[in-house]
């Protein structure tokens, strides 16, 4: 996730071209929503000054009441958070240990991820029972990091754990669990300022395999990274542990008038009660249940940029609000359905609809027909599912189910299959895709209509991701993300209008567009059906 803001003069750091022969990457000020953050052949950015902290201590709280839903109370989570430090912490450098330590306190009563420019702070560690950003409803953990967007100086830094989706383990492995040690060793790089590495022994690397507890131990690959931002003989600006403007156990708001001398405020799109364009904000590192696989469940990491940042768009109105711990909700209002059945078969229509158009649906409402709008390839599926391709594990075929009553077409029946396993919490992600090329930065935003069967699972979903990519044909990693949520008032065996959307990158040359399910652990088949995929873009300035 990304923003961006400044605190003062400074001298301007450059990222230098000519570099070591290695594969970590560091974290940079750069942000490619707005600047074409050129990456080299070991995918790391070569623009924008690297992020790193000034001083010689940085201190961590660890939110008081820990996890009740994932039975992690406050001493087991602070003893996790004190382990991951020391793996960076004390790694060997060529001459000494890092020129940084890190103190674990707490507790903590504040558990918003803010950062006050006038006001007292903490750098917290905070279990997210309710996940509150929309697009990145699969992120095991993501750590923000607000920073000088000229210096690279970092200010403030949290990490913000996912205690909703999967079932978190502490001390041994466990399996089909997220090792909580792991999870935290690769955010606490994050917060020291490091990116993800292709280097897939490091603990950097943007992947986990459920149960493992690899990424407790750091690679030679983490350790020169850290010790290139760190080295033993660097001279720390400060030995003071204490957060900018002072330590404060209450929340922004909750804290005593101003103190002078703070930086600028002005507004961004930010989950930050205390919102400033003159500090840089990004989140770094959010863990994704991008796929998982029979014999080796694969969560991979992706540094996702407006979509789990709470700039996406949704059928529901995001609000942050202060008062309900630094969480995001949604207003009730459901989002409006075009004429539908209720999963049958072709019906008369309902000529007063707003979500239909000229025989054809019109779901973003703008009085022109979706069919001739998007992008997508047969996306009222009216014969067949050419050419959308089905993952391993997943079947796709026509059905005649149908959202709009007034089409002849179809709709595409996705069924996946895996292992059930009785007690085991979260689900697999399984889609069938569809590349399109798209060039630069636009606003590009999905619709579609999905229904989930009365008879399937009610843990189960369906819903609509859009992958980012660099590369023509979706070639090699993507870099940004978005999803859509789930709507307030989803029902199984109704049809769902679906929205969502977010600004490509300058570099964007493709994009995959997933028709994807949820299938619960659970359960060992899981289906649902899509229809009228409207994919469309806009310029942005």
């Amino acid at each position: 996730m990304i923003r961006l803001w400044a605190a003062g003069a400074a001298l301007t750091f450059a990222l230098c071209s000519a570099r070591d022969a290695r594969a970590f990457c560091r974290a940079t000020t750069c942000d490619s929503n707005d600047t074409d953050c050129e990456l080299d052949a070991e995918q790391c950015q070569t623009v924008g000054a690297p992020l790193a902290w000034t001083s010689g201590c940085v201190t961590v709280h660890v939110q008081a009441d820990g996890s009740a839903a994932q039975g992690v109370d406050y001493v087991a989570a602070a003893a996790s958070v004190t382990r991951a430090f020391a793996s960076w912490t004390d790694a060997p450098c060529t001459d000494g240990k890092p020129s940084i330590s890190v103190r674990v306190k707490g507790p903590i009563s504040c558990d918003a991820s803010e950062y006050n420019v006038d006001r007292g702070n903490a750098n917290i560690v905070v279990f997210r029972e309710t996940w509150p950003y929309v697009g990145g409803e699969d992120a095991l953990g993501m750590t923000r990091v607000r920073f000088n967007p000229t210096t690279g100086e970092i200010y403030d830094a949290d990490i913000e754990l996912n205690a909703a989706m999967e079932a978190l383990s502490v001390g041994a492995a466990q399996p089909g669990h997220v090792d909580l040690d792991s999870l935290l060793t690769h955010e606490a790089g994050h917060l020291l300022g490091l990116s993800h590495t292709v280097d897939e022994a490091a603990t950097m690397y943007p992947g986990y395999e459920l149960g493992s507890t690899a990424l407790r131990s750091l690679a030679s690959d983490d350790i020169t990274g850290l010790c290139r931002i760190y080295p033993p003989n660097r001279n720390p600006s400060s030995a003071s542990c204490e957060p900018r403007h002072g330590f404060s156990d209450a929340c922004g708001a909750d804290q005593p008038a101003p103190v002078s001398g703070s930086e600028p405020s002005e507004s961004s799109c930010n989950f930050s009660a205390r919102r400033t364009s003159s500090i840089g904000a990004f989140v770094l590192g959010a863990l994704f249940l991008f796929g998982l696989r029979r014999k080796r469940r694969l969560v991979v990491a992706s540094l996702t940029t407006a979509a789990v940042s709470g700039c996406s768009l949704d059928t529901r109105e995001l609000h942050y609000n202060p008062e309900s711990g630094g969480r995001a909700g949604a207003s009730a209002e459901a989002p409006r359905q075009p004429g539908v059945d209720q999963g049958g078969g072709a019906g008369e229509s309902d000529a007063g609809s707003p979500g239909a158009s000229d025989g054809c649906t019109d779901l973003d409402e703008d009085g022109t027909p979706d069919c001739e709008q998007t992008l997508i390839e047969n996306a009222t599926f009216a014969s067949d599912v050419a050419p959308w391709t089905a993952e391993a594990d997943a079947e796709l075929s026509w059905d005649e189910h149908n959202a709009a009553h007034d089409l002849p077409s179809g709709s595409a029946l996705l069924r996946v299959t895996g292992s059930a396993t009785s007690e085991a919490q979260g689900a697999a992600l399984q889609s069938a895709s569809q590349c399109l090329s798209i060039t630069g930065k636009q606003l590009v935003t999905v619709y579609a209509n999905a229904l989930v069967a009365a008879d399937q699972p009610s843990h189960g979903q369906a819903r609509v991701d859009v992958l980012f990519f660099d590369s023509r044909a979706c070639a090699s990693a993507y870099v940004s993300s978005f999803s859509t949520p789930q709507p307030l008032a989803a029902v199984n065996g109704e049809w769902l209008a679906l929205k969502a959307g977010a600004i490509s990158g300058a570099n964007t040359k493709s994009v995959l567009v997933k028709l994807t399910v949820s299938r619960p652990f659970d359960a060992a088949s899981f289906q649902a059906y899509f229809d009228n995929v409207l994919l469309k873009t806009a310029a942005v300035d």
